[in-house]
Order: C-alpha cells, then sequence, then structure tokens
C-alpha cells in the first residue's frame, strides 16, 4: 500500500497514513484545508452502531463547505435492523467478529444536526438522489469469487488453508451471494453533502 503511489509515480501527490478516522482531522490540518471529497469504501462496517455519530462526525470535520463524501456500505433493510443489531449470524461470529451493518435510517439519524436561527440546518446530508443499489452485482460478484477460489483451490491447499477453513469459506460466500440475491442485505454506494452554512444563513 504504501508503495504503490511511488511506483505509479504519484508520490509527491499522494500520502498513506495510518491513523484513526476520529484523528483524521488533526492528522490531515482539516481545520485549515479540508477536503472537497472523501471516500469510505465499506469502513462503517467495522464502526459499530454506537459509534456511527463520531464517525460521521469526522467526515464532517474533514470536509470543506460545498465537499461531498462518497460511501459504500453494506446494510440490511431498516425494518429488519433492531432485530439485527440484537443478534448474531455467522458473518459476524466466524468471519469479522465485533463488526455490524447499517440500515440508511441508522445512516440518516447519525448525521450530525445543528440548529441556527430557530431553524434546523444539517451540516451533512444525504443525497437521496445519488444512493445506488448494488445488491443484485455483488451477488454476481460473490458467485464469480467463489468459482475462483475453486479453480485455485490446490493453490489453496498448498498455502496451508485446511478443508475446515476451505469448506468455512465456500460457506461464506455462498451465503453471502444468497443474502445479497434475496435482498436479505444490500449494498449502498451514498452520497453525503456538507452544507454551506454561510450561503444557506445568507440567502
Amino acid at each position: 500500500l504504501i508503495a504503490a503511489p511511488r511506483e505509479a509515480r504519484l508520490g509527491q501527490r499522494i500520502t498513506v497514513a495510518f491513523c484513526d478516522y476520529r484523528d483524521a482531522a488533526t492528522t490531515f490540518g482539516c481545520e485549515a484545508t479540508p477536503f472537497d471529497r472523501i471516500l469510505s469504501c465499506e469502513m462503517i462496517e467495522a464502526v459499530g452502531h454506537a459509534f456511527l455519530p463520531g464517525y460521521f462526525a469526522a467526515i464532517d470535520q474533514c470536509l470543506k463547505p460545498g465537499g461531498t463524501a462518497a460511501l459504500q456500505v453494506i446494510a440490511v433493510p431498516d425494518e429488519r435492523y433492531a432485530s439485527y443489531l440484537r443478534g448474531s449470524d455467522f458473518v459476524r461470529k466466524h468471519v469479522f467478529p465485533g463488526s455490524s451493518l447499517v440500515c440508511l435510517d441508522a445512516v440518516k439519524r447519525a448525521l450530525p444536526g445543528d440548529s441556527a436561527g430557530g431553524a434546523t440546518i444539517q451540516p451533512l446530508y444525504l443525497d437521496a438522489k445519488a444512493t445506488t443499489s448494488l445488491g443484485i452485482s455483488y451477488a454476481r460478484t460473490l458467485a464469480a469469487w467463489r468459482r475462483r477460489f475453486e479453480s485455485k483451490i490446490d493453490r489453496v491447499t498448498s498455502l496451508g488453508f485446511d478443508d475446515a477453513f476451505q469448506r468455512k469459506w465456500r460457506y461464506y460466500l455462498e451465503y453471502c451471494e444468497a443474502g445479497f440475491a434475496t435482498k436479505h442485505i444490500d449494498v449502498y454506494q451514498i452520497r453525503l453533502v456538507k452544507t454551506d452554512q454561510d450561503k444557506v444563513k445568507a440567502a
């Protein structure tokens, strides 16, 4: 990861930093020079429901007014979210311990809010028109990953992954493929926009 920008001859234009997302604004000096754009790809699943407001506050702190953030998130339907949080499943037990999917309503509720002049102005809001479901495409992707896994099974074995691991990994790929294909879970690309407060107050 660190070597990739140098190999692409982009070393002067790219900075690779390992830091907690809550420290990103300080690490990158965003108070003075915030970002125009932010991308967060399937990171939110590692944040946890209780910490979603802090996650979105960190994005807000890093964005300039009028800036946008693109997120790819794996989600459950809104109506199933409460029961999802109370339970567990194969992925949370065997593949990504401590992970937690979101739902779109939870995303909206966790976005930072602000009050100005007696009216509510939301500093960071979800652009509903730019929300795209990719669940069916993801199911096809998982099927392709499974076929490639099976085609390289001798190589997998030679790397020391035993039959128990192979069966678990095969089940994981099929489990997720079925989840996306049936809309039990989905993957969304969403766009967040940071409100330019000065323009709002001047309007």
